[in-house]
């Protein structure tokens, strides 16, 4: 007699049970319209200890890649969906049917939903990335390194940190000409200060953080 084959193992969060998956996306969904990320955060499974900054938007993430995931499935049936009825149509009724029209009709529809569950994706990635790019912001900021120090180092601090002052209101505790120095260290022509504070101002916009330093 066969043994069973073991269940194979399961990662978070497609170990959820599909009510709590469906409550994390239900979540994500309130979330984008504009009603905060805490409401997501709080359906994460509880720790027995508190969670780091890092580990949370890595969950966060996580949750994300698996409404992404679900959204590719639903656009994939929707599009077979669409085809069989296609199919059905030309095999069943004559062109100008009314049947014919009808069952074409209804299968461009799910085409239609089908993009749009596609076009949804993009959005979700640069959620995921934003999420990444946070957390590599909060390790090289509370890094002891000296980021200045090296070339390679002081561009990646550039574009995640920002040499430059980002407060909106100055006061004795900012920091100016600091990319300027940095530049002069190594060598930036005005070309290569102009990009790194172009690609600096794309993933602040990307990472929600305010012209203040905030996020």
């Amino acid at each position: 007699m066969t043994e069973p084959r073991p269940a194979a193992p399961c990662s978070w969060p497609t170990c959820l049970p599909e009510a709590e998956q469906q409550a994390l996306v239900d979540e994500i969904t309130r979330e984008e319209r504009g009603e905060g990320t805490d409401a997501v955060l709080a359906v994460l499974p509880a720790s027995a200890t508190p969670v780091d900054p890092v580990e949370r938007r890595t969950r966060y993430a996580e949750v994300r890649e698996e409404r992404n995931r679900l959204r590719a499935t639903r656009a994939a049936v929707l599009r077979e969906a669409a085809d069989h009825l296609a199919r059905q149509a030309d095999e069943l009724w004559a062109p100008g049917r009314t049947a014919h029209t009808t069952m074409h009709a209804d299968a461009t529809e799910l085409r239609r939903l089908a993009d749009e569950a596609q076009q949804a994706e993009p959005a979700s990635e640069l959620q995921t990335l934003a999420a990444a790019l946070d957390g590599l912001h909060t390790l090289i900021a509370t890094s002891s390194r000296d980021w200045q120090t090296y070339r390679v180092d002081a561009w990646i601090w550039a574009l995640l940190c920002g040499w430059d002052c980002e407060k909106t209101e100055h006061d004795d505790a900012c920091t100016h000409g600091a990319l300027e120095e940095t530049a002069e260290q190594h060598g930036w022509d005005d070309a290569t200060v102009a990009k790194a504070r172009r690609y600096r101002a794309a993933i602040r916009s990307l990472t929600g953080e305010t012209p203040g330093g905030g996020r």
